[in-house]
């Protein structure tokens, strides 16, 4: 053991080193005997005990102890105070200092002196055992376990004090909040393993980067943000091309090469607002505004995508109300027999009674309610709903037409789904052939084990699987083979208008056929005249569906218009 001892008095030195001595105690001595010496001494070498006298001439012992403790840093350093007088004030004082044990100098003896040092170092490593276990505490309070580098609440403390620090000193703060592209993408197609990897690769990728005054935090999931401080201008030109640089190169994660691109939001201090709170609001409504871009971009928050994300707000909590409240409504479409003209089916369509606006449309609030999550709570009202309705119309008159559903990508990934139907279907006393459940594309792109085991199950139930929309956006003719379909709906968007060329009249007659060779049933959307349905009938289509017929109908007007008398549409031939 190294021991090293403070004090001016050359008879202190001897009657310590000789009851050491007698002591065998192992020790390798040293003696200094000025405050200057210790300070050189303890900045060379590392030292297991220090014995420091608690009176120097010329120097507060309390400002050498917490010295010693300072140049101890991490390591093991049991201090031991002597005194001249046996005084509990100054003892107690040199303890709660830092200090291990306190000992008077009349009363050193060699077993006094050895026991002293023993309590010492003990008190010591278990200080250093405290210490170190408050640390780890700590970094874990204060850093993200999956990519070690700071979370969201040393973000939150770190936002808000750079706030307050640029606001007395007039200077501008920075937020940056980043956001992968098609993340969720990633976790599906090569797993949330890989999906952690790059979560990890991307935050190495950033930190090597980032300068002085800018810091990396991982607000929660994939979303990153980088706060600067200290910023003379408000521009961030420079930081948008090194991290462009820095994804440059793809990701090797394990057998995968993956390209990440980012959306980055930005916001100012005091240019777009006046709080911590705001700031981050602001850089958030940037960033949505990045991602509707198509993302792999930058944006600055301006007026419109403020209002755009108030407007989003207020929907959503809007959306949560309504939910609360029963506020919604289904209105049925009626879908003709493409020979007759007679009712066949419908398609169920909800509604929102909104306390302020009236009737309003899925195309205000859906989006919204896909992003949040709340999709699957409307998606079980309607599926709850459409029963109710079912089962109430069989009690009146036998009905022997389907009526279709439409079920979002998040209620496809639900697993929970099928168990659901199974239990309203049998609550209600209804058969799964009753029900064609209409998905669209954007579901089929995701393409997880969950979506496409679902689709399976649903179909061996007997429910009919219709794919929306067909003919716009992702459509793909591998779909129609892919995936367990029943029927597809041609998209309005393909029906003929006065201004339509004849490369979009081939198109729709080369869709209807290729779609009857698999047969599969076809259903044709937007049928908007008579044109439009005789058409559509020539073509094969089996249904035909769009004002022509009627526009979606409250409950009661559907039951009383087509429903009950089976009204048909009388078309030429």
């Amino acid at each position: 053991m190294k021991l090293l001892l403070v004090d001016d008095s050359r008879d202190d030195r001897i009657l310590v080193e000789h009851a050491l001595l007698y002591a065998k105690f192992p020790v390798e001595f040293n003696w200094v005997q000025s405050v200057e010496e210790a300070n050189e001494t303890l900045l060379k070498e590392n030292f297991d005990t220090v014995i420091l006298s608690a009176q120097i001439p010329g120097w507060d012992s309390m400002e050498l102890l917490l010295d010693i403790k300072n140049h101890a840093g991490e390591k093991q350093t049991a201090i031991v105070m002597l005194s001249d007088v046996d005084n509990h004030d100054l003892a107690l004082k040199c303890i709660r200092s830092g200090a291990h044990d306190f000992i008077i100098k009349s009363d050193i003896s060699a077993k006094r002196l050895q026991r002293a040092v023993i309590h010492a170092t003990a008190r010591s490593e278990l200080e250093l055992k405290l210490r170190q276990s408050y640390e780890r505490v700590k970094f874990l309070a204060e850093h993200d376990a999956l990519t070690c580098t700071s979370n969201r609440y040393m973000f939150d403390m770190s936002l808000q004090n750079a706030v307050e620090l640029g606001q007395l000193q007039h200077t501008c703060v920075g937020l940056v909040i980043i956001n992968p592209d098609r993340f969720k993408f990633i976790n599906d197609t090569y797993g949330h393993e890989a999906g952690d990897a790059v979560l990890v690769e991307l935050t190495s990728r950033l930190k090597a980067i980032l300068k002085r005054d800018e810091q990396l935090f991982r607000l929660g999931g994939d979303e990153f943000a980088i706060l600067l401080t200290n910023l003379a201008y408000a521009h961030l030109g420079g930081l948008h091309q090194r991290i462009n640089e820095a994804l440059n190169a793809p990701m090797q994660i394990g057998e995968f090469e993956i390209k990440l691109t980012l959306s980055l939001g930005v916001a100012f201090n005091p240019q777009n607002c006046d709080s911590a709170s705001s700031l981050h609001r602001c850089a958030d409504i940037a960033m949505f505004r990045a991602k509707q871009l198509g993302g792999n971009t930058i944006c600055f928050v301006d007026d419109d995508a403020q209002e755009q994300f108030k407007r989003r707000f207020n929907i959503e909590n809007e959306l949560q109300r309504a939910i609360e409240n029963d506020e919604f409504e289904l209105h049925f479409q009626p879908v003709m027999c493409s020979d007759n003209m007679s009712l066949e089916s419908c398609e169920a369509l909800i509604r929102w009674n909104h306390p302020e606006k009236g009737l309003v449309f899925p195309d205000y609030f859906i989006e919204v309610a896909e992003e949040t999550g709340m999709v699957v709570e409307l998606g079980r009202w309607i599926i709850e709903s459409a029963c109710a309705h079912m089962a109430r119309w069989q009690r009146h008159k036998p009905v022997d037409f389907v009526m279709a559903i439409n079920i979002s990508p998040q209620q496809l990934n639900d697993k929970h789904l099928v168990s659901f139907l199974d239990k309203k279907l049998s609550e209600y006393g209804l058969r799964p052939q009753q029900f064609e459940l209409e998905i669209t594309e954007t579901v089929l792109l995701r393409d997880t084990p969950e979506v496409f085991n679902n689709l399976q199950t649903l179909i061996h139930r007997g429910f009919g699987i219709a794919l929306d929309d067909f003919g716009t956006g992702y459509s793909s003719i591998q779909h129609l083979h892919s995936f367990p379909i029943s029927t597809v709906k041609i998209d309005r968007s393909l029906m003929p208008t006065p201004t339509s060329t004849k490369k979009s009249l081939s198109l729709l007659k080369g869709l209807m056929s290729m779609i009857k060779s698999m047969d599969l049933s076809i259903v044709a959307e937007g049928i908007e005249n008579l044109g439009n349905a005789n058409l559509c009938r020539d073509l094969g289509a089996d249904r035909l569906q769009g004002y022509f017929f009627s526009k979606p109908l409250p409950a009661n007007t559907f039951e009383q218009d087509y429903l009950y008398t089976r009204r048909a549409r009388q078309v030429a031939v």
